[in-house]
């Protein structure tokens, strides 16, 4: 009887020591999640930065040379955590079409009217358009201001107003106007795109200018959008 106790005893010993182990392993465990939990932070917060860096960098050199940014960070975490959680996407994708206005800016009136030309200006249009039903309706109205000058280049480079390039000129300022009341860049180019038409006799939709200062200034329309991060 005095063997089998002894045996019972060194039985819970060993128990006792394999719950120890176990208990050793599942703290080292958890230590390696946590270091690992506190890399990947640290590389998270290093990406927010990078984005932020980014934007701040890009915009300050699109103001000096419009062709030179690309509104892009480099970083580490995967799946584009960093991107998601800013929502950079809409934000770099208003920049690109701003940026792709600019560069036709700097085309219109001149002698290239070839191909290369005529899909920069597609291409404009669709990444304006784009913007213009996203979410952000600042973004979306500052996008249509954007159309509407472009629709309102093609009537001064043609000499004479067309009905059909007349409407969707000023409708594009109008939903400019709609989706943003505060944006007198639009509603400045509305009110002058009304006058000039109606002193040609075209009629259009009513606008929703009324009392703007009537020197028909373009504005801000191709500054760059938001604020940064």
């Amino acid at each position: 009887m005095s063997g089998l106790r002894r045996t019972l005893r060194a039985g819970r010993t060993l128990l006792a020591g394999r719950t120890f182990l176990a208990g050793r392993t599942v703290l080292a465990g958890l230590a390696l999640v946590l270091a690992v939990l506190a890399v990947g932070a640290a590389l998270l917060a290093n990406d927010l930065r990078a984005w932020r860096d980014a934007f701040a960098r890009d915009d300050a050199v699109f103001a000096l040379s419009p062709a030179a940014p690309g509104w892009q960070a480099t970083t580490v975490f995967p799946f584009g955590a960093a991107a998601s959680l800013l929502g950079v996407a809409g934000d770099r994708q208003a920049r690109l079409a701003i940026q792709g206005f600019r560069s036709l800016d700097g085309v219109e009136g001149t002698l290239d009217t070839g191909s290369v030309t005529q899909s920069q200006r597609a291409a404009v249009e669709q990444a304006l358009a784009a913007v213009t039903a996203g979410p952000d309706r600042r973004r979306a109205s500052q996008a249509s201001d954007l159309l509407g000058i472009l629709a309102f280049g093609d009537i001064a480079q043609g000499g004479t107003v067309d009905q059909g390039q007349a409407e969707a000129c000023v409708s594009a300022f109008e939903n400019a106007v709609r989706l943003d009341p505060t944006n007198a860049s639009a509603k400045l180019n509305l009110e002058l795109v009304l006058r000039l038409f109606s002193a040609q006799g075209v009629r259009v939709g009513p606008g929703t200018g009324a009392g703007i200062d009537p020197t028909g200034k373009r504005g801000a329309g191709g500054g760059t959008p938001g604020s940064g991060y």
